[in-house]
């Protein structure tokens, strides 16, 4: 299970430009998200390809309840193409989750708590 993400020069860039006010940014920086690798931790393997950490995805996932998108396909898309959207969660411009990692987060955690 990844947990760190190396900043590139772009992503660089753009977290200094990201504003240090900004609500999403506000409330991911007040919350202790460790819990999120106690719920799924299980579920990620040393094996394999590098998987995203499960509190970037979660993240993710947030922002649709947040209302900055409306569905996992647009988020897909936004985290893609929209930088500050991308940095609030913590992913790097060069990899971001598509439609289907999203959907399948989405079922890892509804599973743990039985509510999908």
């Amino acid at each position: 299970m990844k947990t760190t993400n190396q900043l590139t020069f772009t992503t660089y860039e753009a977290s200094l430009k990201l504003n240090p006010r900004d609500p999403i940014k506000i409330i991911f920086d007040n919350i202790d998200w460790s819990f999120i690798h106690r719920l799924v931790g299980s579920r990620y393997s040393s094996k394999g390809a590098e998987g995203y950490d499960p509190i970037t995805l979660f993240k993710a996932q947030l922002l649709i309840y947040l209302g900055e998108v409306s569905s996992d396909r647009k988020l897909a898309s936004a985290l893609r193409y929209n930088a500050r959207l991308c940095l609030l969660c913590g992913f790097n411009f060069l990899k971001t989750p598509s439609n289907g990692t999203l959907t399948a987060s989405v079922r890892t955690i509804s599973m743990r708590f039985s509510i999908g």
